[in-house]
């Protein structure tokens, strides 16, 4: 009975080892280091560029807001206001100093929220980039660079997929 388990396992064993083999055959492998792409799609210098201005904008409010706080702050320390002027003053300046904590703190959140809306865009851009070349080809699997040790030359289409992405950057020009 013993033998009969050991050679129904043997027996399952070829016959899985064998068709996994014969499936390795058929198996188009392509690596592209997503880095790569990223860095150098078109899309990612406009969105660094937009988030930049747009930080620029928020941290310029920033600013106004510290002036108003200093220029308070100067008032109080004059010695030249009255102490009902200076009570009003200090509320003030309570005000300005809860306000710019507020405006730091949205001016933050909103930036993180543009930026993650312009990544998931781009990621999606070359992933769709990268899903059409490998059906077209007929890739079975495409890896990334993340967490990959080693990977032979001869797998990699980064420059077609970066190729095809300036293509797409040209045809978004045009429009």
């Amino acid at each position: 009975m013993k033998h009969i388990k050991y050679l129904i396992v043997f027996i399952f064993s070829f016959f899985f080892l064998s068709s996994t083999c014969h499936g390795a055959d058929e198996l188009k492998i392509g690596y592209v280091n997503f880095s790569v792409l990223f860095e150098g799609y078109y899309k990612t210098e406009k969105a660094e560029a937009d988030l930049k201005k747009e930080a620029d904008k928020k941290q310029e409010r920033i600013k106004e807001i510290r002036e108003e706080i200093n220029n308070i702050r100067k008032k109080l320390g004059s010695g030249v206001l009255k102490q009902e002027e200076k009570d009003k003053q200090k509320g003030v300046l309570e005000q300005k100093a809860l306000q710019l904590n507020r405006v730091i703190r949205e001016s933050k959140r909103e930036l993180e929220i543009k930026r993650e809306r312009a990544v998931r865009g781009i990621i999606e851009d070359i992933e769709t980039v990268i899903r059409e070349y490998s059906e077209k080809r007929g890739y079975t699997l495409v890896i990334g660079n993340r967490d990959l040790l080693y990977v032979d030359k001869k797998l990699d289409i980064t420059k077609h997929i970066e190729d095809l992405l300036k293509k797409k950057e040209i045809k978004g020009n045009r429009k």
